[in-house]
């Protein structure tokens, strides 16, 4: 029973939609197990402790951390002999790649740890400093909850100098931050491939064409933007197909949401993870019941709108295609 349990949790987490990645302006909280291997001139055994830290990421590549250590170990000359240490450490932190589910980092800090012998040899209480430089890895399994893992030499500075080895295992739950707002970008318009029925003589000077189509011919709008970032899904390129608007995309598969709006009428497709490579905001279409079609980055996902020409959209069905969407548009009859 206990097996199904974390099966099933297990499962859910990974069918979560996961966009991945660190979020400037986010803070972050770890609880874990720690692993403290000491000097061997301290005569320590090794010795089991737990973690708690929080953090603040100030850039998707910098932040701070803050770290409490509990550990506890036995001497290695009297098995009645115990030690006890708790730490406090204030770490920098530098992500190595912060787009990605899979997040490595490096960091380093110092603090001071405070020790209790039980019974005492010497000094019964010793606060010794710290300085620590190590590294790690997050691994995303949802937006917010990652797991983690790092490793690290502890220096402590007091009776002596000991090189001593600290590794942890936890999961950090990640919360806060501002929403970021969309700026306004103004962009060229996207390439506009149109069938005339008669050639342009080429003494002629043409303006450039705004995208607007014309009603003969298939017409396509390309992007203007090739490269996908890793674990995104992208729109490359729009066309009109008989009765059908054709959205293709480059990358991860697409995973949208449809819904309808009405005052004015509008069919809206919410994309998880994707980006707009149009190169523009607002495509002017005046084609199959569709006046323009927008585009708005929202938290973790692109917002496509397709605006009605007239007070209603056009009965409408969405067939998913190879590395895109197909939205068929039924008119009314006369």
């Amino acid at each position: 029973m206990k097996k199904m349990f974390w099966l099933a949790i297990v499962l859910l987490l990974s069918a979560a939609p996961v966009s991945a990645e660190i979020k400037e302006g986010t803070f972050s909280a770890t609880v874990g197990g720690l692993g403290y291997l000491s000097d061997g001139q301290q005569h320590q055994k090794f010795g089991p402790g737990l973690t708690a830290k929080l953090g603040y990421d100030f850039t998707r590549h910098f932040g701070l951390e803050g770290s409490f250590d509990c550990i506890l170990s036995k001497s290695t000359q009297h098995d009645s002999y115990w030690t006890s240490r708790y730490g406090f450490r204030l770490d920098a932190v530098f992500n190595i790649l912060p787009d990605s589910r899979f997040v490595p980092y490096v960091s380093g800090g110092a603090g001071f740890i405070y020790i209790d012998d039980m019974p005492s040899i010497k000094d019964k209480f010793r606060t010794d400093l710290l300085l620590s430089v190590g590294g790690g890895a997050r691994f995303f399994i949802t937006d917010s909850f990652a797991l983690r893992a790092d490793l690290r030499p502890v220096i402590t500075f007091g009776e002596g100098t000991f090189v001593n080895a600290e590794a942890m295992l936890g999961v950090s739950y990640y919360f806060g931050g501002t929403k970021k707002t969309a700026t306004p970008v103004v962009c060229p318009a996207p390439r506009v491939i149109v069938q005339e029925e008669e050639a342009v003589p080429a003494s002629v000077p043409t303006p450039v064409p705004l995208p607007v189509p014309v009603e003969e011919g298939p017409v396509s709008w390309e992007g203007t933007n090739n490269r996908v970032p890793a674990g995104k899904t992208m729109i490359t390129s729009m066309k009109i197909e008989g009765n059908a608007l054709v959205i293709k995309t480059a990358g991860r598969p697409v995973n949208f949401r449809p819904f309808s709006l009405s005052q004015p009428s509008r069919l809206v497709l919410d994309m998880s993870n994707t980006i707009n490579g149009m190169g523009t905001n607002k495509i002017p279409v005046f084609r199959l019941g569709i006046a323009t079609v927008r585009f708005g980055t929202h938290k973790n996902s692109l917002r496509v709108v397709l605006d009605a020409e007239q007070r209603e959209l056009f009965p409408y069905r969405i067939e998913e295609i190879e590395n895109g969407l197909k939205i068929v548009m039924t008119a009314p009859r006369k």
